[in-house]
């Protein structure tokens, strides 16, 4: 389809710089999230890839607290957390808590 080419093409030709700025500035002037409007036209594991290339960092690791958290993975929780610094983890958990029912901290 000519949205899979067009998301295709943005992702292989920008950097994770550019594809934050191209958000932000997609966000401005929709006033609705890339995100929403990935998810609203990809299915599977395409849209789960656009998702996560718009991510900011702090955003991708969020998220993966939350998949290591349905999960239960102890391990994949543990590595994320260790490889993080302190701020890092204030924002994660910030984000985390601001898109989530539960707390990150309980």
């Amino acid at each position: 389809s000519k949205r899979l080419t067009a998301f295709t093409e943005f992702v292989l030709s920008t950097n994770k710089t550019q594809r934050q700025a191209v958000k932000n500035h997609y966000e401005s002037k929709y006033k609705c999230t890339l995100q929403k409007t990935i998810e609203r036209y990809f299915k599977g594991t395409i849209r789960e890839l656009l998702v996560f290339l718009i991510l900011s960092e702090e955003e991708f690791i969020a998220k993966w607290i939350e998949v290591a958290l349905k999960k239960k993975d102890v391990n994949l929780l543990t590595l994320i957390i260790c490889t993080q610094t302190n701020e890092s983890l204030q924002r994660v958990t910030q984000i985390f808590d601001s898109q989530n029912k539960k707390s990150m901290k309980s």
